[in-house]
């Protein structure tokens, strides 16, 4: 999938988050840029644990959910860390680690293109 974003602009700014459409439906997917390794990685930016926290405060290979702290690994989509929820009353959206969706990501002559059709891990 085409995205159109820049991926010099990508590079500069470290990461950014882009709204596509699957199977009809929008999705947020942030794409991080890895200086180390001049990889990009993207993952869906929305957290699982009850969907409420956009993924924006990224350090790294990894981006935490600033709502409940949640922390997830940009290559494969794991969740790292737990949410901080109430110990006496568990989630139950907490019980399984079920791993964001994340996407096979090419730099196609300056711009960013997307692969939706598989998962992609490192």
């Amino acid at each position: 999938m085409h995205v159109g974003i820049s991926s010099n602009l990508v590079r500069a700014r470290g990461w950014i988050i882009t709204v596509i459409s699957v199977s009809n439906v929008p999705v947020p997917v942030l794409i991080v840029h890895d200086k180390a390794s001049d990889r990009f990685y993207a993952m869906d930016a929305v957290c699982a644990h009850f969907g409420c926290g956009m993924l924006t405060d990224v350090q790294g290979l990894s981006a935490r959910c600033p709502i409940h702290g949640a922390v997830y690994d940009l290559r494969t989509g794991n969740r790292v860390t737990e949410p901080n929820s109430n110990p006496s009353s568990p989630c139950g959206f907490c019980a399984g680690r079920i791993p964001l969706r994340t996407y096979a990501v090419r730099d196609d002559n300056g711009t960013v293109d997307l692969e939706i059709e598989r998962r992609f891990t490192a």
